[in-house]
């Protein structure tokens, strides 16, 4: 079974995440911050991670640098509700999506992260 940490600070999509993606046969790990994150990635093997642009205590580019520094292979999933997310700060990311609407739309970009 594939792990794969989300990172997001809002406890209720957070609890969305985990669940669809517990419901299509992965193992969620869950961090409410980027530096519990980075605590559970210190810790446990992940597969890949979905992360929120915005957080109160590292924007999710910061975090992607600091999981690249421990492991550069690792896919890393982007969420983001914001438009006004730039080109250049999404160059950094295998995946960038908007917030899904559905569970349905992130399973198929993590089906594509993981292949």
């Amino acid at each position: 079974m594939k792990t794969v940490l989300c990172v997001e600070a809002e406890a209720g999509k957070l609890a969305t995440l985990k669940q669809s993606l517990e419901q299509a046969g992965y193992c969620a790990l869950t961090a409410s911050s980027a530096w519990q994150a980075l605590e559970l990635l210190a810790g446990h093997r992940v597969d890949g991670v979905v992360l929120d642009l915005n957080m109160p205590d590292l924007d999710g580019i910061a975090l992607r640098g600091r999981i690249q520094r421990v492991n550069r292979s690792l896919p890393v999933l982007l969420l983001s509700g914001s438009a006004e997310a730039s080109s250049s700060a999404l160059a950094c990311f295998e995946q960038f999506m908007s917030e899904p609407e559905h569970a349905l739309e992130l399973l198929a970009h993590m089906g594509e992260t993981h292949n």
